[in-house]
Parts: C-alpha cells; structure tokens; sequence
C-alpha cells in the first residue's frame, strides 16, 4: 500500500515542487526504491523511536521552572466574595424598596462597563443622524443629545425593576393631583395614560404576555382607576366600590391589557414590513440550530401576537401587514376589542 501511494505522489509532483518543499537540489535520490517508505513510514520501530526521543530532554536546554499552583490557587468563591453560593445557579439579589433605580446594576456591572455603555450608544447615534439626514421634522431623533452613564443606569434599571413598583411610585408622586377636585376625571385619566401607564408597560412591545403577569397588571390598573373614579352611592345611602364590569363600562373597554397587545401588534407589523438586510429582521427570522428539551415548548412571543391575530378573526394577516394604513386601523381596533 505504501509503495502505491508513493507512485501516485510521485505522479503529481514534480522534481521542481519537490526540490522547493525538501530544499535539495537532487531529488533522484528521494524516489529510490530504497526509500520508498521515505513519505509514508509507519513502522513499530520508528514510532518507539520517537516516543522514546521525545521524552529526552537534553543536558544542553535549561529548563524552566514549574510553578506550585496549589499556592496561587485561588477557590471561586474567594473571586465573589459579595454573593455567597446559596446551593443555586445565579447571583440572588434581593432588591429592597429604598434601593434606588440607578442602585440596581451597580452590583452586577462597574462604572467602565457603563462607561463603554455610553459611548457606543453615542457612537450609534451620531452614525444613524448622519446617515439619515433627512429626516422628518418631527422626528425624535432630531433632538438627540449624547447620553452618559448615569442615563444608562436609569434606563437600565427600568428593566429590572417591578413594573408595579415603577407604576405606584408615579402614581403615589402625582397623588395631590390624582386627589384633587379641582381636576376633572378625564383629566386625570389623561395623567394616567401619560403619567403611570408608560411607566408600567415600558418596552410591552416585546413581552411575552404570561397569567400571573396578565393579573399583576389588571389589579395594578383597577387600583388607579378606582381611585380616579371613587366610590358609588347605592339608593339606600351607602358607598361600595366600583366593580370590574363597571371600570371596563366607563374606560370603554380601553385597559391596559388590549393597549399592550396592541403595541405588540404594531411592533410585529413594523417587523415584518422590514427588509430582510435589517439586523432587527434576521433576528427575528433566526432559527437555533440546537434541539430542545423534553415537554411542552415555552410560548414565544410570536406564538402570543398570531393568537391575539387569531382571538380578532383578522384574515389574511400577511397582506394586511403590507397595508400600513390598513394595519394601523386594525391595531386601533384591538385597544377596545373585548375578544382579547
């Protein structure tokens, strides 16, 4: 076998690439039928040969000293010494009511971190203004100023945050005029929209709606409004607190939950009106090429938008998506809809 495969080699060589790659000048000597094993040799002998070879180490190199590493050895706990191993995965912080929003990530990234944050945001800014100089004159991005570090904790922080806990502050910080009976109720319900529902559905455009999310958000709503609304007087005399039916009669069915879904069908209409070349977009279509686990697959946040598509019998959604107007008076239609 091994004088076969010799021939062949030689057949493909020649004497000059031969010469360049062994750096001889007569290359007769190379293809004698004495050497013919010279380019495919796998005997017993010269494999013992250079396993005993390679373990000489020779008189004439210095040896470099190995290190004790059990001495420099330092356990991963000593590395963390802030969050003690609690027998779990991941670092457990417990976030306490006084700590502040620009508190959270101090304990998981340093300031240089924030720092490189900044930075690359200013840089993406500043391409994006200068690649889009015609921009509409309304448009945010006109007024676009660099940001630093301490604005990228706040934004930051809103997303580990409860978005309750985010709600009721804005809410109990404008409470005088929640109070007051100076205001109408419409006005404050305008407060509401502007005020405390941003603050609670921040960035609802890609959540993935689950129940206990669903209650958290309902109860959060009713609170505000039953204290926008008051109480109601029975015939008899006494007071009673406005019920569910009652708060959905008098919002016009406009609650947070169908705003939600309808900021998510927006987004999935921008989405898909994008060009395949958009970074966004071939987020969106990327399929992990791994296998999943056993059970039930986790519902995505596509799964929960084609359902709320599927709860308002919106046929041919695909082409209604290519309508922008068309698809915004759906969207319009989902805030009040009572089948979400």
């Amino acid at each position: 076998m091994a004088a076969s495969s010799n021939k062949r080699m030689k057949d493909l060589l020649t004497d000059e690439d031969i010469s360049k790659v062994l750096d001889i000048e007569d290359v007769s000597d190379v293809f004698s039928e004495e050497s013919d094993d010279f380019w495919f040799d796998t005997s017993e002998e010269d494999s013992e040969k250079d396993s005993d070879t390679s373990s000489v180490v020779h008189e004439s190199e210095p040896c470099e000293e190995v290190s004790d590493f059990s001495q420099t050895f330092v356990p991963h706990s000593a590395a963390r010494p802030r969050f003690a191993f609690l027998g779990v995965s991941g670092v457990n912080v417990d976030f306490e009511d006084e700590t502040s929003v620009l508190e959270c990530f101090q304990k998981f990234i340093d300031e240089d971190m924030w720092q490189l944050f900044a930075e690359q945001t200013n840089i993406y800014a500043n391409q994006f203004l200068a690649a889009n100089p015609n921009l509409k004159p309304r448009s945010r991005a006109r007024s676009w100023v660099d940001t630093n570090p301490t604005e990228m904790k706040t934004l930051t922080g809103l997303l580990i945050k409860g978005r309750t806990s985010l709600g009721n502050k804005a809410f109990y910080a404008n409470q005088d005029l929640f109070k007051s009976k100076l205001l109408t109720t419409n006005s404050k319900l305008r407060m509401y929209k502007t005020l405390v529902r941003p603050m609670v559905s921040y960035a609802c455009e890609t959540w993935v709606l689950k129940e206990n999310i669903k209650t958290k958000l309902r109860v959060f709503e009713r609170k505000v409004l039953r204290k926008i609304y008051g109480p109601t007087k029975e015939k008899d005399g006494t007071w009673r607190i406005k019920s569910n039916e009652e708060l959905n009669r008098l919002t016009g069915n406009k609650n947070i939950m169908n705003y939600i879904k309808a900021q998510r069908l927006a987004w999935f209409g921008h989405v898909r009106r994008m060009p395949d070349n958009s970074m966004v977009k071939k987020v969106y279509e990327w399929s992990p090429a791994l296998t999943r686990s056993l059970g039930r697959p986790k519902n995505r946040w596509e799964d929960d938008v084609k359902s709320d598509i599927t709860r308002l019998k919106i046929t041919n959604w695909k082409d209604c998506i290519r309508n922008q107007t068309k698809w915004k008076k759906l969207v319009e239609k989902a805030k009040t809809s009572l089948k979400l």
